[in-house]
């Protein structure tokens, strides 16, 4: 009697297991450049992917780019694809019939990212058809997920200035698109194919962050302001890597943002101002690697957190259907930071002296850009080219106000109210 007790639980449990749509995602993953090309979180998490491929019967992994340290690859026949992932990603649940969605990350397009395109017709594992692309998938029980795979690097700009720099720029300091006429284009294929999705549920992956607590922080250019398509499509959840841990973030605006960065090298928190407590829901960077997993079905999608020894780590709460969300009350109006501009003027010796590069066509998106840095006291705006310095620290206006000088190729603004404590 006991046994058939035992082996009704069993099926029940496979019964549910087989009602839901299970895959994994990893982020920042690739190896080393030197013999023997893997890290050893990134083998540590290899092996806790296969375990839960098995377990989960689960058929495809989100891979989210700089797959390849520092410097990508140099052709289709690089050896680093055998290296660092053919050999590395080798369990039985991950090889045969299961398949690797990948995007670019910054370190990918410093190197020759068509050939990682390319190398989609030499591995049946490897799937990346474009710089940008979308798929779909259906549950067990009917459920349809939309994903929809971006290239923030050619949206925002590259962020390794050179061969020796691995830290590179941070979000706030992206130069902007190489190529302006392909980023609109791609923007322009981004709002068309969400807004023309009937799925159940949608995400978006990038490489960057649209939110992140991470030494990289939160990146300009895929702000609501700049990027916003997220919130205008009601897009489930956006996914990225580039800060090497795991976060979930949730602003109220009804997407789920997730950082999933950590199945390589490991950093810290240096933007943890930039979110208030109560939107971070979760943040961690263990060395030891670091995965999610998504189960999805008609009632919901959970995204679980776990660590590269395969300990859960954090069970996100279950996003429902978009089908079933109430339509999105009118944003509340955060109020509007007061500015004391003066034209033809320039303070930059107070502070800390941020140059954001590129924000826009005018003095205002300057201004916009500190609105989103709680720290801003001050900008000046190089009209010339149209580039923006935020000044960041503990100063008064007197002590600007000391501080300026005549200049006809700027334009200088001090914050005078509206954003004090304010997290956008």
């Amino acid at each position: 009697m006991a046994l058939r007790v035992a082996w009704g639980l069993l099926t029940l449990a496979s019964a549910v297991v087989a009602e839901d749509l299970h895959f994994l995602v990893m982020g920042d993953w690739g190896g080393t450049d030197h013999s023997p090309w893997t890290h050893t979180a990134e083998v540590n998490t290899a092996k806790q992917m296969d375990k839960a491929a098995a377990d989960l019967g689960a058929k495809f992994t989100l891979a989210l780019g700089d797959n390849f340290y520092y410097h990508g690859v140099e052709d289709v026949d690089d050896t680093r694809f055998q290296d660092t992932f053919e050999k590395c990603f080798n369990g039985d649940s991950l090889k045969n019939d299961h398949t690797f969605h990948v995007i670019a990350g910054n370190h990918d397009h410093y190197g020759n990212v068509q050939a990682q395109i390319d190398y989609s017709s030499k591995s049946t594992r490897w799937s990346f058809p474009s710089l940008y692309y979308t798929f779909s998938k259906t549950a067990p029980d009917g459920a349809t997920v939309q994903f929809v795979m971006i290239d923030t690097v050619g949206i925002a700009g590259q962020s390794q200035l050179n061969a020796e720099d691995v830290g590179g720029l941070k979000g706030t300091e992206l130069p902007g698109p190489a190529n302006l006429t392909a980023a609109e284009s791609q923007l322009y294929w981004i709002d068309k194919t969400l807004a023309a999705s009937t799925a159940d549920f949608v995400i978006v992956a990038g490489h960057y962050p649209v939110y992140s607590v991470g030494d990289h922080g939160p990146t300009s250019a895929l702000s609501p302001k700049n990027f916003p398509y997220l919130q205008q499509h009601k897009v489930s959840a956006y996914l990225c890597g580039h800060d090497h841990s795991e976060q979930h973030i949730d602003k109220g605006d009804g997407v789920q943002y997730h950082v999933i960065g950590n199945a390589n090298f490991h950093s810290g928190f240096d933007h943890t101002s930039t979110v208030s407590s109560s939107q971070l829901k979760y943040h961690d960077n263990q060395g030891s690697g670091g995965y999610a997993t998504f189960s999805v079905n008609k009632d919901g999608m959970v995204i679980k957190h776990y660590d590269g020894d395969g300990t859960l780590a954090y069970t996100a709460p279950s996003i429902p259907p978009r089908g079933s969300l109430p339509p999105s009350p009118p944003p509340t109006p955060h109020p509007t930071s007061a500015y004391d501009c003066r034209t033809d003027k320039k303070a930059d010796n107070i502070g800390t002296d941020t140059n954001l590069q590129h924000t826009g066509d005018d003095r205002s998106t300057c201004t916009s850009a500190c609105d989103e840095n709680s720290d801003c006291q001050a900008v000046y705006w190089h009209k010339t080219d149209n580039h923006c310095h935020i000044l960041t620290g503990s100063f008064n206006k007197d002590e600007w106000e000391d501080q300026l000088a005549s200049n006809d190729d700027y334009d200088s603004c001090f914050k005078t109210s509206g954003s004090e404590g304010m997290f956008v």
